[in-house]
Protein backbone atom coordinates (compact mmCIF):
# COMPACT_ATOMS: atom_id res chain seq x y z
CA UNK A 1 0.00 0.00 0.00
CA UNK A 2 1.28 3.79 -1.04
CA UNK A 3 1.90 6.38 1.76
CA UNK A 4 0.02 9.75 1.97
CA UNK A 5 2.63 11.74 0.59
CA UNK A 6 3.52 8.79 -2.73
CA UNK A 7 -0.25 8.88 -3.15
CA UNK A 8 -0.38 12.33 -3.08
CA UNK A 9 2.50 12.81 -5.26
CA UNK A 10 0.90 10.85 -7.69
CA UNK A 11 -2.43 12.24 -7.72
CA UNK A 12 -0.61 15.38 -8.54
CA UNK A 13 0.09 14.46 -12.10
CA UNK A 14 -2.73 11.47 -12.11
CA UNK A 15 -5.96 12.64 -10.84
CA UNK A 16 -8.45 12.72 -11.57
CA UNK A 17 -7.84 9.33 -13.77
CA UNK A 18 -4.89 7.42 -15.54
CA UNK A 19 -6.30 8.90 -18.99
CA UNK A 20 -5.18 12.21 -17.71
CA UNK A 21 -1.85 11.39 -16.87
CA UNK A 22 -1.17 10.18 -20.38
CA UNK A 23 -2.46 12.76 -22.02
CA UNK A 24 -1.08 15.69 -20.52
CA UNK A 25 2.86 13.51 -21.25
CA UNK A 26 1.68 14.05 -24.96
CA UNK A 27 0.94 9.99 -26.01
CA UNK A 28 -1.68 9.69 -28.23
CA UNK A 29 -2.88 6.96 -26.82
CA UNK A 30 -3.13 4.46 -23.82
CA UNK A 31 -1.17 1.80 -25.69
CA UNK A 32 1.82 4.08 -26.50
CA UNK A 33 1.89 4.82 -22.81
CA UNK A 34 1.94 1.45 -21.74
CA UNK A 35 5.09 0.72 -24.20
CA UNK A 36 6.80 3.39 -22.68
CA UNK A 37 6.20 2.42 -19.37
CA UNK A 38 7.53 -1.35 -20.22
CA UNK A 39 10.65 -0.30 -21.91
CA UNK A 40 11.54 2.17 -18.75
CA UNK A 41 11.04 -0.71 -16.37
CA UNK A 42 7.61 1.36 -13.93
CA UNK A 43 5.95 -1.64 -14.08
CA UNK A 44 5.78 -4.27 -11.37
CA UNK A 45 5.37 -8.37 -11.58
CA UNK A 46 2.02 -7.78 -13.43
CA UNK A 47 2.93 -5.45 -16.23
CA UNK A 48 1.72 -2.10 -17.55
CA UNK A 49 -1.93 -2.79 -16.28
CA UNK A 50 -0.97 -3.19 -13.06
CA UNK A 51 0.97 0.01 -12.94
CA UNK A 52 -1.75 1.84 -14.40
CA UNK A 53 -4.31 -0.20 -11.74
CA UNK A 54 -1.54 1.19 -8.87
CA UNK A 55 -2.04 4.87 -10.61
CA UNK A 56 -5.79 4.69 -10.44
CA UNK A 57 -6.11 3.27 -7.17
CA UNK A 58 -3.59 5.73 -5.79
CA UNK A 59 -5.80 8.32 -7.07
CA UNK A 60 -8.79 7.26 -5.73
CA UNK A 61 -7.63 6.51 -2.28
CA UNK A 62 -5.54 10.00 -2.08
CA UNK A 63 -9.09 12.03 -2.76
CA UNK A 64 -10.51 10.12 -0.09
CA UNK A 65 -7.60 10.73 2.24
CA UNK A 66 -8.22 14.00 1.65
CA UNK A 67 -11.98 14.41 2.07
CA UNK A 68 -11.50 12.37 5.48
CA UNK A 69 -8.57 14.99 6.51
CA UNK A 70 -10.84 17.85 5.49
CA UNK A 71 -13.82 16.82 7.25
CA UNK A 72 -12.34 15.59 10.55
CA UNK A 73 -9.05 18.19 10.89
CA UNK A 74 -7.84 15.31 13.34
CA UNK A 75 -9.42 16.22 16.52
CA UNK A 76 -12.07 19.53 15.19
CA UNK A 77 -14.18 16.48 14.12
CA UNK A 78 -13.36 13.41 15.63
CA UNK A 79 -16.26 11.19 14.92
CA UNK A 80 -15.23 11.18 11.07
CA UNK A 81 -11.92 10.45 11.94
CA UNK A 82 -12.63 7.77 14.26
CA UNK A 83 -15.21 6.31 11.60
CA UNK A 84 -12.51 6.17 9.14
CA UNK A 85 -9.49 4.77 11.61
CA UNK A 86 -12.32 1.86 12.50
CA UNK A 87 -13.01 1.46 8.73
CA UNK A 88 -9.69 0.80 7.94
CA UNK A 89 -9.98 3.56 5.46
CA UNK A 90 -7.55 5.69 7.03
CA UNK A 91 -4.58 3.96 7.85
CA UNK A 92 -2.12 4.83 10.68
CA UNK A 93 1.06 5.40 8.49
CA UNK A 94 -1.23 8.09 6.67
CA UNK A 95 -2.42 9.88 10.17
CA UNK A 96 0.51 12.94 10.72
CA UNK A 97 -0.74 13.18 14.72
CA UNK A 98 1.95 11.07 16.34
CA UNK A 99 -0.34 10.07 19.18
CA UNK A 100 -3.55 9.25 17.44
CA UNK A 101 -1.07 7.44 14.43
CA UNK A 102 0.18 4.92 17.50
CA UNK A 103 -3.55 4.54 18.50
CA UNK A 104 -4.87 3.34 15.00
CA UNK A 105 -1.89 1.12 14.03
CA UNK A 106 -2.92 -0.65 17.64
CA UNK A 107 -6.28 -0.47 16.07
CA UNK A 108 -5.13 -1.94 12.73
CA UNK A 109 -3.41 -4.45 14.38
CA UNK A 110 -6.25 -5.64 16.57
CA UNK A 111 -7.44 -7.38 13.85
CA UNK A 112 -11.05 -6.58 14.85
CA UNK A 113 -14.53 -8.02 12.54
CA UNK A 114 -16.75 -5.54 11.53
CA UNK A 115 -19.22 -6.14 14.54
CA UNK A 116 -16.02 -5.25 17.03
CA UNK A 117 -14.73 -2.30 15.05
CA UNK A 118 -18.79 -0.75 15.00
CA UNK A 119 -18.62 -1.27 18.72
CA UNK A 120 -15.00 0.07 19.49
CA UNK A 121 -16.26 3.05 16.67
CA UNK A 122 -19.28 3.93 19.25
CA UNK A 123 -16.99 3.43 22.41
CA UNK A 124 -14.63 6.14 20.57
CA UNK A 125 -17.51 8.61 19.96
CA UNK A 126 -18.42 8.86 23.56
CA UNK A 127 -15.20 9.29 25.08
CA UNK A 128 -13.95 11.60 22.01
CA UNK A 129 -16.66 13.79 23.96
CA UNK A 130 -14.96 13.29 27.11
CA UNK A 131 -11.56 14.16 26.39
CA UNK A 132 -8.35 12.60 24.12
CA UNK A 133 -8.18 9.41 26.31
CA UNK A 134 -7.64 7.46 23.20
CA UNK A 135 -4.26 8.92 22.13
CA UNK A 136 -3.43 9.40 25.99
CA UNK A 137 -0.32 7.26 27.16
CA UNK A 138 0.46 5.54 30.88
CA UNK A 139 1.95 6.78 32.45
CA UNK A 140 1.92 9.99 31.15
CA UNK A 141 3.81 10.91 27.89
CA UNK A 142 6.26 7.71 28.38
CA UNK A 143 4.23 4.68 28.85
CA UNK A 144 1.50 2.44 27.37
CA UNK A 145 -0.91 3.89 24.64
CA UNK A 146 -4.26 3.61 26.21
CA UNK A 147 -6.08 2.57 23.66
CA UNK A 148 -4.78 -1.68 24.37
CA UNK A 149 -6.65 -0.82 27.63
CA UNK A 150 -9.75 0.83 25.73
CA UNK A 151 -9.61 -2.37 22.73
CA UNK A 152 -9.66 -4.49 25.84
CA UNK A 153 -12.30 -2.95 27.90
CA UNK A 154 -14.49 -3.42 23.74
CA UNK A 155 -13.91 -6.88 24.35
CA UNK A 156 -15.81 -7.50 27.51
CA UNK A 157 -18.20 -4.69 26.34
CA UNK A 158 -21.37 -7.75 27.70
CA UNK A 159 -19.99 -7.38 31.29
CA UNK A 160 -20.07 -3.90 31.37
CA UNK A 161 -22.30 -3.10 34.54
CA UNK A 162 -22.99 0.71 34.25
CA UNK A 163 -23.59 2.66 30.86
CA UNK A 164 -20.36 4.34 28.90
CA UNK A 165 -22.05 7.37 28.43
CA UNK A 166 -22.81 8.29 32.09
CA UNK A 167 -19.27 8.09 32.56
CA UNK A 168 -17.10 11.83 33.22
CA UNK A 169 -13.63 11.55 33.81
CA UNK A 170 -11.86 12.85 37.02
CA UNK A 171 -9.13 15.57 36.95
CA UNK A 172 -5.99 13.49 37.33
CA UNK A 173 -3.62 11.67 35.01
CA UNK A 174 -3.98 9.48 32.29
CA UNK A 175 -3.92 6.43 34.71
CA UNK A 176 -6.13 7.76 36.96
CA UNK A 177 -8.69 8.70 34.33
CA UNK A 178 -8.32 5.22 32.74
CA UNK A 179 -8.94 3.93 35.86
CA UNK A 180 -12.02 5.68 36.52
CA UNK A 181 -13.37 4.26 33.09
CA UNK A 182 -12.29 0.53 33.83
CA UNK A 183 -14.29 1.05 37.31
CA UNK A 184 -17.05 2.37 36.28
CA UNK A 185 -17.60 -0.14 33.37
CA UNK A 186 -16.89 -3.03 35.44
CA UNK A 187 -16.70 -2.48 39.21
CA UNK A 188 -19.95 -2.71 40.33
CA UNK A 189 -19.27 -2.41 44.02
CA UNK A 190 -16.16 -0.33 44.29
CA UNK A 191 -13.92 -3.23 45.69
CA UNK A 192 -11.35 -4.62 43.20
CA UNK A 193 -7.91 -4.36 44.44
CA UNK A 194 -6.38 -0.95 42.63
CA UNK A 195 -3.16 -2.32 41.46
CA UNK A 196 -5.47 -4.97 38.94
CA UNK A 197 -6.49 -1.83 37.03
CA UNK A 198 -2.90 -2.37 35.26
CA UNK A 199 -3.62 -5.05 33.52
CA UNK A 200 -5.71 -3.88 31.19
CA UNK A 201 -2.98 -2.40 29.55
CA UNK A 202 -1.63 -5.41 29.36
CA UNK A 203 -1.20 -8.15 26.38
CA UNK A 204 0.19 -10.85 27.63
CA UNK A 205 -1.47 -14.18 29.26
CA UNK A 206 -0.97 -13.39 32.99
CA UNK A 207 -2.79 -9.85 31.85
CA UNK A 208 -5.84 -11.68 30.14
CA UNK A 209 -6.10 -14.23 33.61
CA UNK A 210 -6.26 -10.80 35.63
CA UNK A 211 -8.75 -9.19 33.27
CA UNK A 212 -11.25 -11.80 33.80
CA UNK A 213 -10.82 -12.28 37.18
CA UNK A 214 -11.40 -8.46 37.03
CA UNK A 215 -15.01 -8.93 35.79
CA UNK A 216 -15.86 -11.63 38.31
CA UNK A 217 -14.26 -9.50 40.83
CA UNK A 218 -16.48 -6.34 39.61
CA UNK A 219 -19.40 -8.37 39.50
CA UNK A 220 -19.18 -9.69 43.25
CA UNK A 221 -17.20 -12.16 42.86
CA UNK A 222 -14.97 -13.89 45.46
CA UNK A 223 -11.14 -13.18 45.01
CA UNK A 224 -10.37 -17.00 45.79
CA UNK A 225 -12.48 -18.20 42.91
CA UNK A 226 -11.78 -15.55 40.30
CA UNK A 227 -8.64 -17.16 38.62
CA UNK A 228 -6.12 -15.63 39.58
CA UNK A 229 -2.24 -16.73 37.75
CA UNK A 230 -1.56 -18.57 41.72
CA UNK A 231 -3.05 -20.31 43.88
CA UNK A 232 -2.92 -18.34 47.04
CA UNK A 233 -4.02 -18.76 50.87
CA UNK A 234 -6.48 -17.20 52.65
CA UNK A 235 -4.08 -15.20 54.47
CA UNK A 236 -2.30 -14.70 51.11
CA UNK A 237 -5.11 -12.89 49.81
CA UNK A 238 -6.34 -10.88 52.68
CA UNK A 239 -2.72 -9.41 52.11
CA UNK A 240 -3.24 -8.58 48.23
CA UNK A 241 -5.59 -6.47 49.13
CA UNK A 242 -3.32 -3.78 50.78
CA UNK A 243 -0.84 -4.13 47.97
CA UNK A 244 -0.14 -0.58 46.51
CA UNK A 245 -1.40 0.61 43.16
CA UNK A 246 1.38 1.15 41.37
CA UNK A 247 2.65 -2.55 42.04
CA UNK A 248 1.92 -4.62 38.84
CA UNK A 249 0.10 -8.12 39.08
CA UNK A 250 3.48 -10.73 39.98
CA UNK A 251 4.86 -8.14 42.01
CA UNK A 252 1.73 -7.62 44.34
CA UNK A 253 0.86 -11.77 44.29
CA UNK A 254 4.67 -12.42 45.54
CA UNK A 255 4.44 -9.61 48.18
CA UNK A 256 0.92 -11.05 49.33
CA UNK A 257 2.81 -14.69 49.31
CA UNK A 258 5.66 -13.14 51.92
CA UNK A 259 3.73 -11.74 53.81
CA UNK A 260 1.88 -14.65 54.65
CA UNK A 261 5.00 -16.40 55.21
CA UNK A 262 6.40 -14.12 57.81
CA UNK A 263 8.74 -12.37 55.77
CA UNK A 264 9.09 -8.59 55.94
CA UNK A 265 11.34 -5.47 56.24
CA UNK A 266 14.59 -4.91 53.99
CA UNK A 267 14.23 -9.09 53.31
CA UNK A 268 11.19 -8.35 51.66
CA UNK A 269 12.27 -5.44 50.05
CA UNK A 270 15.11 -7.72 48.71
CA UNK A 271 12.99 -10.32 47.41
CA UNK A 272 10.67 -7.74 45.78
CA UNK A 273 13.98 -6.25 43.58
CA UNK A 274 14.58 -9.76 42.26
CA UNK A 275 13.21 -11.92 39.05
CA UNK A 276 10.74 -13.04 41.45
CA UNK A 277 8.87 -10.28 41.70
CA UNK A 278 7.85 -10.06 37.68
CA UNK A 279 7.33 -13.68 37.14
CA UNK A 280 4.82 -16.00 39.44
CA UNK A 281 5.53 -19.25 37.26
CA UNK A 282 6.59 -22.80 39.19
CA UNK A 283 4.88 -21.38 41.66
CA UNK A 284 4.58 -24.55 44.22
CA UNK A 285 8.43 -24.55 43.85
CA UNK A 286 9.04 -21.19 44.62
CA UNK A 287 6.43 -20.79 47.47
CA UNK A 288 9.06 -23.31 48.94
CA UNK A 289 12.02 -20.55 48.59
CA UNK A 290 9.91 -17.75 50.36
CA UNK A 291 8.85 -19.87 53.26
CA UNK A 292 12.90 -21.20 53.94
CA UNK A 293 13.88 -16.91 53.58
CA UNK A 294 11.50 -16.51 55.95
CA UNK A 295 12.46 -19.52 58.32
CA UNK A 296 16.29 -18.24 57.82
CA UNK A 297 16.01 -14.51 59.44
CA UNK A 298 19.87 -14.37 59.78
CA UNK A 299 20.37 -14.70 55.54
CA UNK A 300 21.26 -10.92 54.78
CA UNK A 301 19.32 -9.08 52.54
CA UNK A 302 21.52 -8.14 49.99
CA UNK A 303 22.21 -11.61 49.77
CA UNK A 304 18.53 -12.45 48.62
CA UNK A 305 18.80 -11.60 44.78
CA UNK A 306 21.91 -13.87 44.72
CA UNK A 307 20.25 -16.72 46.24
CA UNK A 308 17.07 -16.37 43.45
CA UNK A 309 20.07 -16.72 40.98
CA UNK A 310 21.63 -19.59 42.42
CA UNK A 311 18.55 -21.84 43.66
CA UNK A 312 16.79 -21.15 39.94
CA UNK A 313 20.23 -22.26 38.52
CA UNK A 314 20.48 -25.43 40.37
CA UNK A 315 16.82 -26.26 39.66
CA UNK A 316 16.39 -25.02 36.08
CA UNK A 317 20.06 -24.44 34.61
CA UNK A 318 21.13 -21.12 33.11
CA UNK A 319 20.09 -21.43 29.59
CA UNK A 320 21.80 -18.27 28.15
CA UNK A 321 25.20 -18.77 29.56
CA UNK A 322 27.71 -20.90 26.89
CA UNK A 323 30.98 -22.17 27.94
CA UNK A 324 33.91 -23.27 26.00
CA UNK A 325 33.67 -27.62 25.54
CA UNK A 326 35.39 -29.49 28.55
CA UNK A 327 34.27 -26.41 31.50
CA UNK A 328 32.93 -27.64 34.40
CA UNK A 329 30.44 -26.18 35.44
CA UNK A 330 27.66 -27.75 37.52
CA UNK A 331 24.39 -28.67 35.58
CA UNK A 332 20.97 -28.36 36.87
CA UNK A 333 19.91 -31.21 39.63
CA UNK A 334 16.70 -32.26 38.83
CA UNK A 335 14.44 -32.32 41.96
CA UNK A 336 16.68 -29.78 43.98
CA UNK A 337 15.25 -29.01 47.35
CA UNK A 338 16.00 -27.07 50.46
CA UNK A 339 15.27 -29.41 52.70
CA UNK A 340 17.77 -29.90 55.53
CA UNK A 341 19.70 -26.96 54.23
CA UNK A 342 20.45 -23.95 56.27
CA UNK A 343 20.81 -20.40 55.37
CA UNK A 344 24.46 -20.47 56.00
CA UNK A 345 24.99 -23.80 53.74
CA UNK A 346 23.02 -22.61 51.15
CA UNK A 347 25.13 -19.46 51.06
CA UNK A 348 28.37 -21.13 51.17
CA UNK A 349 27.15 -23.45 48.46
CA UNK A 350 26.00 -20.47 46.49
CA UNK A 351 29.77 -18.63 46.83
CA UNK A 352 31.34 -22.32 45.68
CA UNK A 353 28.95 -21.41 42.20
CA UNK A 354 30.02 -18.34 41.59
CA UNK A 355 34.16 -19.45 42.06
CA UNK A 356 32.90 -22.46 39.50
CA UNK A 357 30.98 -19.88 37.20
CA UNK A 358 34.61 -17.75 37.59
CA UNK A 359 36.69 -20.86 36.56
CA UNK A 360 34.67 -21.55 33.56
CA UNK A 361 35.92 -19.68 30.64
CA UNK A 362 33.09 -18.73 28.57
CA UNK A 363 33.13 -18.49 24.74
CA UNK A 364 33.99 -15.08 23.27
CA UNK A 365 30.92 -13.32 22.47
CA UNK A 366 31.00 -9.51 21.48
CA UNK A 367 28.43 -7.52 22.67
CA UNK A 368 25.81 -5.34 20.85
CA UNK A 369 26.66 -1.67 20.81
CA UNK A 370 24.96 0.80 22.56
CA UNK A 371 25.05 4.78 21.90
CA UNK A 372 27.31 5.12 25.31
CA UNK A 373 29.84 3.33 26.78
CA UNK A 374 31.61 5.34 29.34
CA UNK A 375 30.35 8.04 31.64
CA UNK A 376 32.56 10.15 34.13
CA UNK A 377 30.76 11.74 37.45
CA UNK A 378 33.08 14.67 39.49
CA UNK A 379 31.94 14.47 42.78
CA UNK A 380 34.50 15.13 46.29
CA UNK A 381 35.42 13.38 48.67
CA UNK A 382 37.93 13.21 52.52
CA UNK A 383 40.65 13.09 50.34
CA UNK A 384 39.77 15.92 47.49
CA UNK A 385 37.82 15.90 44.74
CA UNK A 386 36.85 11.92 43.12
CA UNK A 387 36.82 10.97 39.31
CA UNK A 388 33.79 8.06 38.84
CA UNK A 389 34.57 6.19 36.34
CA UNK A 390 31.16 3.91 34.83
CA UNK A 391 32.78 1.36 32.01
CA UNK A 392 30.53 -0.27 29.75
CA UNK A 393 31.84 -4.32 29.49
CA UNK A 394 31.58 -5.06 25.85
CA UNK A 395 32.02 -9.19 25.26
CA UNK A 396 31.24 -12.35 27.24
CA UNK A 397 35.56 -11.86 28.66
CA UNK A 398 34.86 -9.23 30.53
CA UNK A 399 31.84 -10.01 31.79
CA UNK A 400 33.48 -13.44 32.91
CA UNK A 401 36.18 -11.46 34.66
CA UNK A 402 34.08 -8.91 36.38
CA UNK A 403 32.35 -11.59 38.34
CA UNK A 404 35.93 -13.23 39.47
CA UNK A 405 37.22 -10.28 40.52
CA UNK A 406 33.83 -9.30 41.87
CA UNK A 407 32.40 -12.59 43.25
CA UNK A 408 29.46 -12.39 42.15
CA UNK A 409 27.14 -14.29 39.05
CA UNK A 410 26.98 -11.50 36.65
CA UNK A 411 28.40 -13.93 33.92
CA UNK A 412 25.26 -15.25 33.83
CA UNK A 413 24.05 -11.87 32.08
CA UNK A 414 25.72 -13.19 29.04
CA UNK A 415 22.40 -13.36 26.99
CA UNK A 416 20.90 -10.63 27.49
CA UNK A 417 24.02 -8.52 27.38
CA UNK A 418 24.53 -9.74 23.64
CA UNK A 419 21.61 -8.56 22.33
CA UNK A 420 21.91 -5.32 23.82
CA UNK A 421 18.63 -5.19 25.80
CA UNK A 422 20.87 -5.06 28.93
CA UNK A 423 24.13 -3.35 29.76
CA UNK A 424 26.59 -4.27 32.13
CA UNK A 425 29.06 -1.72 34.22
CA UNK A 426 32.24 -1.96 35.56
CA UNK A 427 32.52 1.29 38.03
CA UNK A 428 35.93 2.83 39.54
CA UNK A 429 36.38 5.31 42.43
CA UNK A 430 39.71 7.17 41.33
CA UNK A 431 40.61 9.76 44.43
CA UNK A 432 44.00 10.43 46.43
CA UNK A 433 45.85 8.27 44.05
CA UNK A 434 44.13 5.08 44.22
CA UNK A 435 42.20 3.33 41.47
CA UNK A 436 39.28 1.04 43.01
CA UNK A 437 36.94 -1.28 41.60
CA UNK A 438 34.03 -0.58 43.48
CA UNK A 439 30.55 -1.69 41.93
CA UNK A 440 28.95 -3.38 39.15
CA UNK A 441 25.78 -1.93 37.46
CA UNK A 442 23.34 -3.22 35.34
CA UNK A 443 21.33 -1.41 33.05
CA UNK A 444 18.41 -1.56 30.35
CA UNK A 445 18.17 -0.57 26.89
CA UNK A 446 16.18 2.75 28.28
CA UNK A 447 18.79 3.53 30.77
CA UNK A 448 16.98 2.06 33.72
CA UNK A 449 19.24 0.67 36.63
CA UNK A 450 18.07 -3.05 37.11
CA UNK A 451 20.79 -3.72 39.94
CA UNK A 452 23.87 -2.30 41.67
CA UNK A 453 26.30 -4.63 43.49
CA UNK A 454 29.76 -4.41 45.39
CA UNK A 455 32.13 -7.29 46.07
CA UNK A 456 30.53 -10.67 47.11
CA UNK A 457 26.93 -8.97 46.35
CA UNK A 458 27.26 -6.60 49.16
CA UNK A 459 24.93 -2.96 48.36
CA UNK A 460 26.33 0.13 47.97
CA UNK A 461 27.21 2.64 49.84
CA UNK A 462 25.49 6.05 50.68
CA UNK A 463 28.67 7.71 48.58
CA UNK A 464 28.50 4.71 45.80
CA UNK A 465 24.33 5.53 45.77
CA UNK A 466 25.05 9.02 45.15
CA UNK A 467 27.17 8.51 41.84
CA UNK A 468 24.69 6.17 40.99
CA UNK A 469 22.20 8.41 40.44
CA UNK A 470 24.38 11.01 39.01
CA UNK A 471 25.08 8.41 36.74
CA UNK A 472 21.62 7.69 35.90
CA UNK A 473 21.13 11.06 34.87
CA UNK A 474 24.05 11.75 32.46
CA UNK A 475 22.64 8.28 31.29
CA UNK A 476 19.51 9.50 29.95
CA UNK A 477 20.73 12.37 28.98
CA UNK A 478 23.19 11.23 26.70
CA UNK A 479 20.41 8.75 25.47
CA UNK A 480 18.09 11.43 24.59
CA UNK A 481 17.79 11.47 20.81
CA UNK A 482 19.20 14.59 19.06
CA UNK A 483 22.19 16.37 17.46
CA UNK A 484 25.74 15.00 18.41
CA UNK A 485 27.78 18.26 19.80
Amino acid sequence: MLSLVEMRNIAKSVAPTTEAHWRRLDFSSCGEYEDWCLMRGFTGGGGPKSFLRKLNEASVRYLELERDLRSARHFRSPEVLIEAICSGRLRHWEVRHRPLQAAAEIIQEAGLDDLEADALQHMLRCLSRQGPLMTMTVPDATGIPAMHALIALNDYRAWWVRPLEAWRPPQGSAGEILSSLVRHLLDRFGDVPRFMDSAWLRRDEVGAQVRAAYVQLGRGGSLKEAGLPAPLTRRMLHALRDAPVEYSVERAIRRAQALAHGLTGEALAALLDTGLARDVSEWAFWDGFVRFLAANPDIPPYQIGPLVDFVRAQRFGLPGLVVHEGAELQAPEEGFSLRGRTGASLIRQMEDWHRQLGAAQSEFVRFAKVRVEEIHVSASGPEGPVDWHFQRLGDSWQLAEEGRVMRHCVATRDDVCRSGAHSIWRVRRIAGGKNEHRLTLETMRNGSVVQVRGFANRYPTEEEAAAVRRFCLLHQEALKPGPKG
